[in-house]
C-alpha cells in the first residue's frame, strides 16, 4: 500500500531521471565513447544525492523538523517536476534543449503568449511523469528506501572498524616481579 512519501518521492525521481535522460540523449552524439564512460558516473552523482536526500525528507514522522523536510522535499519535487515537464515539452516541440539562461526573455506578455500556446508538448510530458510515478511509487520508495539503509549499515561499520583502529586501546603494563609463574 503506498505511503504519504511514497507518490511525491516517486514523482521526484522519475523527473529527475526522464530530465537526465533526455540531457543524455540529446548529447549523445557529440561526446565520445570513452568520455561518456568516464565522465557517467559524475554526471549522475549529484542525482543520486538529491534523491538520497529527497527520500530522507519524505520519510512519515511525526515531529516538526519532518515535517519541514516533507515542505522541502515536496517544493524541490515541484521544481524538478516543471523543469522536466518544461524541457520534455520543448524537445517533443522542437528538437532542441531549452536555454535556462534565457527563461527571463520570456517574461513579457508576448514571451508569454509563445510559451502558452506551445504548451501542449509540457502538458503531455507532465502526464507522462504522472502517471509513471503513480505505477513505479511503492517500488520506487521502497527500493531506494532499502539502497540508503543498507548504505547507512555499511558506514556505520567502517565507521566503528575505524573507531576501534584510531582510539588509543588502554593497555595495562604488568610488572613482571608482580606476576606469579
Amino acid at each position: 500500500m503506498p505511503s504519504s512519501a511514497s507518490f511525491p518521492f516517486a514523482f521526484f525521481f522519475v523527473s529527475l531521471v526522464f530530465a537526465k535522460l533526455l540531457h543524455l540523449y540529446i548529447h549523445l552524439r557529440s561526446i565520445t565513447a570513452i568520455d561518456f564512460i568516464v565522465y557517467l558516473p559524475t554526471f549522475f552523482l549529484q542525482d543520486v544525492f538529491l534523491a538520497c536526500l529527497a527520500r530522507l525528507l519524505l520519510r512519515p514522522r511525526r515531529t516538526i523538523p519532518s515535517f519541514v523536510g516533507y515542505i522541502l522535499a515536496s517544493i524541490l519535487t515541484l521544481i524538478t517536476f516543471g523543469g522536466a515537464s518544461s524541457e520534455l515539452g520543448f524537445y517533443y516541440k522542437t528538437g532542441g534543449e531549452i536555454e535556462w539562461i534565457d527563461a527571463g526573455d520570456f517574461v513579457n506578455g508576448e514571451g508569454l503568449n509563445v510559451l502558452v500556446s506551445e504548451s501542449s508538448g509540457v502538458l503531455v510530458a507532465a502526464l507522462i511523469i504522472i502517471i509513471v510515478s503513480w505505477f513505479t511509487q511503492t517500488l520506487l520508495y521502497r527500493f531506494v528506501g532499502n539502497l540508503i539503509s543498507g548504505l547507512g549499515k555499511h558506514i556505520a561499520s567502517v565507521a566503528e572498524y575505524l573507531g576501534t583502529k584510531i582510539r588509543p586501546q588502554k593497555h595495562v603494563q604488568h610488572d613482571p616481579k608482580m606476576s606469579s609463574p
